[in-house]
């Protein structure tokens, strides 16, 4: 663990913490990357509609490609002092070949510190933490070589605004009510590596709501949580005072308690509780929580949520706590579309480990389809693969001069699979065409009448006489007519 030229600024100096770069060397699918993360800037102004978020950073990349590696080296390059007393056994972090271990079985992260005060003095620090990897298994532990910076004292006051670090994992889950769990976990765990710990391992659950706010003895914070509460969610409030010892949810008039809720419901109120709560601990009291400083790291962000949700919940996350660094992950091309350019980087794999790019293109606005299709997913096509095969065999077809197959080809585009269903039922034994069906349900038409409209419009006596059958010629009849034609002498 080592420290860059401002190490020597005391702790009585630094406070909040941001991370403004991450370097990765050999840790699992990584051989070497940099990424430069957005993160508020000192005395900027709060996100505006429709701008991009200072304080967002999105990971967008296929499975396997190292999202939640980035994530995981964050949080250990920015609690490194502490990590080897944390309760945490790495396994499985540092990159191996065919071969074994790669680069010696030595795996690092380094993570660039921004460190602000109240007197306005700031500083940046880079802070590395190193992994050794057994060459017999998977077991790995801490490098502790490098000696603790002077900051590291910051980490070690639990209930303190500074290095104010939270991180959720994709398999988050809330601590069911009167569970043991969680009292074991932090038993086990160092408290700030508690807050990170579901990054890890997938048996941390979080706090639920009701184990703490209804105990609240300080009504004006609880307010100010509430309000963030009901800022975040969309359309779903929470009910002022709680009721049988716990706190109720709104929706459409109907209220209901936590464990009455949908999945996804519960997956984002859970985390934003656990989240609330660590904040209201670790803000002093009279201090407005939504002004609190620190980052917060969320693997698959939209986990559980309805598309309605995708769309609005990193924007409302973003500027109900505008002092919050958030760096997440995502599959979903609704959520990207609600940020620009400058908050996503694409994480994709290459022949040499995962490499990590800019957005390519602007993406706010888009729509779903045109993100799919773009350089961010790489789709061809939204469609299924089969029925994708079958338009494009039927679009060959149509190219050929095949007006029928021109017109099943549109059906298709507009109707799906239905474009398959024949308009009426065809008769016993014969399969009619949607041509020959078509057809079928026309008027019958109407014997050729004379065109008495026309007669009336010009002014005519309307005719009733049909018109006059024309015989067949023969050649005795043209001779006659011939005869008739000779003027006479």
């Amino acid at each position: 663990m080592v420290c860059g030229e401002n190490e020597r600024q005391t702790a009585a100096t630094l406070a909040p913490m941001y991370v403004t770069r991450i370097s990765c060397k050999n840790l699992r699918t990584i051989s070497e990357v940099t990424i430069d993360l957005c993160a508020p800037a000192p005395a900027s102004p709060p996100p505006t509609a429709g701008g991009p978020l200072a304080n967002v950073t999105l990971l967008l990349g296929v499975n396997g490609s190292g999202k939640t590696t980035i994530l995981r080296a964050i949080a250990l390059a920015a609690l490194a002092p502490l990590m080897p007393s944390s309760g945490y056994a790495p396994r499985a972090m540092v990159r191996r070949t065919s071969r074994g271990p790669a680069n010696k079985g030595v795996g690092s992260a380094t993570a660039r510190l921004r460190f602000t005060s109240q007197d306005d003095r700031a500083g940046e620090v880079d802070s590395e933490i190193r992994l050794l990897a057994s060459k017999d298994d998977y077991h790995e532990r801490f490098d502790l070589s490098g000696g603790e910076p002077a900051w590291a004292s910051l980490l070690w006051k639990e209930r303190s605004p500074a290095c104010f670090l939270v991180g959720y994992g994709a398999s988050r889950r809330v601590d069911a009510a009167g569970s043991f769990a969680l009292q074991m976990q932090e038993k086990q765990r160092n408290p700030r590596f508690q807050r990170v710990a579901g990054l890890f391992e997938d048996s941390v659950v979080l706090r639920p709501l009701s184990s703490w706010l209804p105990q609240w003895d300080n009504p004006g914070r609880r307010k100010q949580l509430i309000t963030i509460f009901n800022q975040v969610l969309d359309d779903v409030q929470i009910v002022d005072e709680p009721k049988d010892g716990q706190y109720l949810f709104r929706m459409d008039g109907t209220e209901f308690p936590f464990d009455a809720l949908s999945d996804g419901y519960r997956a984002l109120i859970g985390w934003i509780a656990d989240l609330l709560y660590h904040i209201s601990r670790s803000v002093p009291s009279g201090a407005l929580l939504f002004e609190t400083e620190g980052i917060v790291l969320i693997d698959e962000v939209d986990l559980h949520l309805h598309p309605t949700w995708q769309k609005s919940v990193i924007p409302r996350l973003a500027r109900a706590m505008p002092n919050l660094q958030f760096v997440l992950t995502t599959h979903s091309p609704l959520v990207v579309g609600s940020l620009h350019r400058e908050n996503v980087r694409i994480v994709r794999r290459g022949e040499q480990g995962t490499v990590v790019e800019a957005a390519p293109l602007e993406v706010f606005g888009l729509s779903a389809d045109q993100i799919l299709t773009s350089e961010y997913f790489g789709l061809t096509t939204t469609r299924q693969p089969e029925f994708a095969a079958a338009v494009a065999e039927v679009a060959k077809q149509a190219r050929r001069g095949d007006a029928g197959k021109a017109q099943q080809f549109l059906r298709m585009l507009a109707l799906g699979g239905a474009a398959d269903v024949e308009p009426t039922p065809p008769t016993a034994g014969v399969r009619e065409t949607p041509r020959s069906a078509w057809k079928k349900r026309l008027p019958p038409t109407r014997p050729t009448e004379p065109n008495r409209g026309a007669d009336i419009r010009d002014g005519r006596k309307p005719t009733s006489k049909p018109a006059k059958k024309r015989t067949p010629s023969t050649p005795k009849s043209r001779a006659k007519r011939a005869d008739t034609r000779r003027p006479k002498r």
